[in-house]
């Protein structure tokens, strides 16, 4: 199984930290006895179609939840999930771009390919799932500045995805009276108040500050809160 297997993972330079960790596991006995038992186990629930092996999604998903039980058995990160998965059913297995961290579109891993160079895996020949967002997916303890150091190094290929995903424009709200101008809008427009009595009703408010008092209590304030929101909250 083990020499079977191991024509399947693509070359990684010896220092690639994915493909040591990766190799050290498939020196494993126990996972290489898994891992006979377990394409056993998934090749019995498959149909023959057209001499075309068809694995049936029930033993897909039986698969990876055994594959899933069996790495947190093993303290290992959830990055092996498909990897160990493409081992099993016969396909080359992409290696995750950091033992602890995974990139992904919608539900579909980006994989790596060494260099540092970003490749999306394709599932049943779709470029990418449907799902169009991208996240980064931390599975093991790390310090922030090694997370921030990951993107950094991959901040290319992450650039490039966030681009061709067409994701909607970042809506960057700094706005900081948006409770207070609700509140104004409410009774300008529910309650018929005039702005000089909705600045009366306001001051008179228990619990609010001196300083709030103050700048509630002109009305010329209250003017600009109501019509600045209205058309941020009008806004596309």
């Amino acid at each position: 199984m083990y020499s079977d297997h191991m024509k399947n993972i693509k070359s990684f330079p010896d220092s690639d930290p994915a493909f040591n960790q990766f190799i050290k596991l498939y020196r494993d006995t126990e996972f290489q006895s898994f891992c006979d038992q377990a394409k056993a186990e998934l090749f019995e629930g498959s149909v023959m179609v057209r001499n075309r092996r068809i694995l049936l999604n029930s033993s897909i998903a039986l698969c990876k939840r055994k594959i899933r039980e069996f790495i947190y058995n093993k303290q290992l990160p959830n990055t092996w999930i498909e990897p160990i998965y493409s081992i099993i059913s016969g396909r080359r297995a992409n290696l995750p771009p950091d033992n602890g961290i995974s990139i992904k579109v919608g539900g579909t891993d980006i994989a790596s390919e060494g260099d540092n160079i970003i490749l999306i895996r394709k599932p049943n020949g779709m470029l990418m799932d449907t799902d169009t967002s991208l996240s980064i997916v931390v599975s093991t303890k790390m310090s922030t500045d090694y997370l921030v150091k990951f993107i950094q190094e991959n901040s290319e290929q992450i650039q490039y995805y966030l681009k061709i995903l067409e994701l909607p424009k970042h809506q960057h709200m700094p706005w900081k009276k948006t409770i207070l101008a609700l509140e104004i809008i409410y009774m300008k427009d529910e309650e018929n108040l005039t702005f000089d009595q909705i600045a009366d009703k306001l001051t008179k408010k228990e619990d609010i500050t001196m300083e709030e008092a103050d700048y509630l209590a002109t009305t010329e304030n209250i003017k600009t809160l109501y019509y600045r929101y209205k058309k941020l909250l009008q806004s596309p």
